[in-house]
């Protein structure tokens, strides 16, 4: 039998063979729970493996950029092409930088 929420109902005599089947019905439902966790691979991470994983992420990531130089300029109004071609390439620089081959 499934268990029931709505048994025993309020103000009900209690009837100990409907609350065996809605304990029994909970007990599968706990086993079938336990079944599925048991069948789940086992296994841990190593401290080990979690440095390597670690460091693997730091080497490539935002550090890529740091040989990228700063644009130190003014922009003028309107901008000069030196200025827009120095933002251009310094926006390119820092894609070739950022991106993970």
């Amino acid at each position: 039998m499934p268990f029931d929420p709505s048994k025993p109902a309020d103000e009900s005599v209690a009837s100990a063979a409907e609350l065996r089947e809605q304990l029994n019905a909970l007990k599968a439902m706990i086993d079938a729970v336990n079944a599925r966790i048991d069948a789940l691979p086992t296994g841990y991470v190593t401290q080990q493996q979690l440095n390597d994983a670690v460091n693997g992420v730091t080497a490539n990531s935002s550090g890529n950029t740091n040989s990228v130089a700063t644009m130190d300029f003014t922009v003028s109004e309107p901008p000069t092409q030196w200025e827009v071609g120095t933002i251009l390439n310094t926006m390119n620089a820092t894609l070739q930088a950022m991106r993970r081959i």
